[in-house]
């Protein structure tokens, strides 16, 4: 027979360390200030699904329906509602639409995850483990995008690291079963906010029993006590590690309270889901296919696949934490990766819980991995542990690992010192160097200034780093790479961005400021370009138009039309021209054409000339339409 322990928390890890103010306080300072600089970076709240997250909170305020109101394209809300419940009370309280109130959720849930990444590393490794990885979380190269971003990425990321930590509490930690029952609590409300957060509990859920299946029915422990042979002594072992895996997963459901859980679930999901379905109809039904059958299944009209696999997303976007984190696993014995009392275990069943089913999801995209980047930070933070007890005595392995860091590091620190320079004197670079490295469309004269500053401190950060790795001053490497990426994300997000280089949201912005000092507040303007939703800035939305039969149905009161050079073509205000940049089908054939803004009403003047790259939108226009 094969012994059948049911115990979950067999893994025998946990450390006594407790959370200190100070090392929060360092967290949350750090964090802060890589918000920062999304916020001082240009802007692009017309990017990234934002304008529908943004438009459908504002559609909520406007129409008075909080269930399932609709964005600015007129198109019904495509994620839950929490995002938007949390966000409209703030517009209404203040009355001020701006990126950072729009963002508001996100800037908190970044916040709060980097805590949760420490509360979590020091659960599975100890206090300076915790410290490293939320630092490293909060200066890796994807949330320079991520924190300051108004989607509902980082708050679902916020729900289910939440649930993790709860679930770790329940299943693995020691402590009295009155205690961990706020943990169960915990854990359900956890997922329910989650559910209404994205997806509507289609993925968070699945998530997290995935998780806590992977890491109690799958842990190691397997022990056979008879010395039967053959076929039947074969049988038998696996017969006897299926109840052991069986008895496991029951533990651990009644442990989480699975029943109760689960209809408290349903309680909460299901009324959301039958109002939305009553006042969606068929419209909302053809949402959740596209939102959730087809992204998960693929089909007509799907969302398009990724172009990289899953893993190399996971190890870019976690740079340099992923290097460090491959680092720590390749100098230790694989066998040990999932084994028991490993810490390796718990992170590692988490990536793959994670990745393994966006992997074979139709719709997946990079965001989706946000929730597993804390395992990431936290193996490569043990890494760092590890190497920091380790001196000149351990052998070569240590000196390894410690040359190994010190070129990531000094990796940091060369692009640090370099890439200013190269747009502090762009105009004496070569012609074909010239072109490569596009120099922003507007750039701040702070900017110029921080920019001119980290020349001589990447040259410094370069000197510390081959001083500490030549003395072994593995903290003081950690250190600087941590300033290193600060500077890092900081050049990304202000000069090599998409949003930097093309300067499409500060155009934007730019033009909406403007047109709301022509407008005013008693007039209201309609929008028909997809992604032109400056109104988004002073808060007025109007009757979409789309088509020019919708210009003659609007009422009477509306003066203004925003739009843009593509926005004419679509409406036919526009003149053939060979050398114009739009096509429009006439009489069969597909001829140049050029926007003609006078077809529509007056154009305004706004000193605005930029033209719009994304998706070729072309010059804003105000345009005060002919009556």
């Amino acid at each position: 027979m094969t012994e059948t322990n049911t115990h979950c928390t067999d893994w025998n890890i946990g450390s006594t360390d407790r959370p200190r103010s100070i090392d929060i306080s360092i967290i949350l300072a750090v964090t802060a200030i890589v918000i920062s600089i999304g916020v001082h970076a240009p802007g692009h709240s017309y990017s990234y699904a934002q304008m529908r997250q943004m438009g459908a909170t504002v559609g909520m305020i406007e129409s008075g329906n909080w269930i399932l109101p609709r964005n600015h394209e007129g198109c019904l809300a495509r994620k839950p509602q929490l995002y938007s419940w949390l966000t409209a009370p703030v517009l209404l309280a203040t009355g001020v639409y701006s990126d950072i109130m729009f963002r508001w959720p996100s800037i908190a849930a970044a916040l709060g995850c980097a805590v949760l990444v420490y509360l979590l590393g020091i659960r599975w490794f100890g206090r300076r483990v915790g410290l490293l990885a939320a630092v490293f979380w909060a200066t890796s190269l994807h949330m320079g995008k991520l924190m300051y971003l108004g989607t509902t990425d980082m708050l679902n990321a916020f729900w289910l690291m939440s649930a993790v930590l709860c679930a770790d509490r329940i299943l693995f930690a020691p402590g009295n079963q009155s205690v961990k029952s706020r943990w169960v609590i915990g854990l359900w409300v956890s997922l329910i906010l989650g559910a209404m957060t994205k997806g509507w509990g289609v993925a968070n859920l699945p998530l997290i029993a995935g998780w806590i299946a992977f890491t109690t029915g799958l842990a190691p422990g397997f022990r056979t006590a008879g010395k039967a042979q053959g076929q039947q002594g074969r049988w038998l072992r696996i017969r006897g590690g299926m109840a052991l895996v069986w008895s496991r997963w029951r533990a651990a459901a009644r442990r989480i309270r699975l029943l109760w859980g689960v209809l408290a679930f349903a309680a909460v999901l299901g009324p959301v889901w039958g109002a939305m379905f009553w006042v969606g109809g068929e419209e909302f039904a053809k949402v959740v296919d596209i939102e959730v059958w087809k992204r998960i299944f693929g089909g007509q009209n799907a969302p398009k696949p990724s172009s990289a696999p899953t893993l190399a997303w996971l190890l870019f976007y976690t740079l340099p934490c992923s290097t460090l984190a491959i680092g720590n696993l390749t100098f230790t014995r694989p066998r040990t990766w999932l084994a028991n009392g490993s810490p390796n275990a718990l992170p590692l069943w988490w990536i793959i819980a994670v990745a393994l089913p966006f992997s074979l999801a139709h719709g997946f995209r990079p965001d989706y991995l946000l929730p597993c980047y804390m395992s990431v930070a936290i193996l490569g933070a043990a890494g760092i542990d590890r190497l920091s007890s380790m001196g000149p005595k351990d052998g070569g392995n240590a000196s390894i690992r410690r040359h190994l860091l010190a070129f990531l590091v000094i990796s940091v620190c060369v692009f640090v010192m370099c890439t200013p320079l190269l747009y502090l004197y762009h105009h004496y670079l070569p012609g074909y160097a010239r072109k490569a490295i596009r120099m922003p469309l507007c750039v701040a004269p702070e900017t110029w200034r921080i920019l001119a500053g980290m020349a001589p401190m990447g040259l410094g950060l370069i000197a510390t780093a081959v001083w500490a790795s030549l003395r072994w001053r593995i903290r003081t490497l950690t250190v600087v790479m941590i300033v290193g990426m600060v500077g890092v994300l900081f050049i990304d997000r202000h000069m090599i961005s998409r949003h930097a280089r093309t300067g499409d949201g500060e155009t934007m912005i730019q033009f909406a400021r403007a047109a709301a000092k022509v407008v005013g507040d008693d007039s209201f303007a309609v929008c028909n370009a997809e992604k032109l939703g400056t109104e988004l800035y002073w808060g007025r939305f109007g009757t979409r138009v789309l088509k020019p039969s919708d210009l003659k149905s609007l009422d009477s009161n509306v003066r203004w039309l925003v739009t843009c050079d593509r926005g004419l073509v679509q409406l036919g205000a526009c003149t053939p021209d060979p050398a114009g940049g739009y096509m429009r089908k006439t009489l069969g054939k597909y001829i140049h054409v050029r926007p003609d803004p006078n077809r529509i009403g007056a154009p305004v003047e706004l000193n605005v000339n930029h033209a719009i790259e994304e998706d070729s939108l072309g010059k804003p226009h105000l345009l005060r339409l002919h009556q």
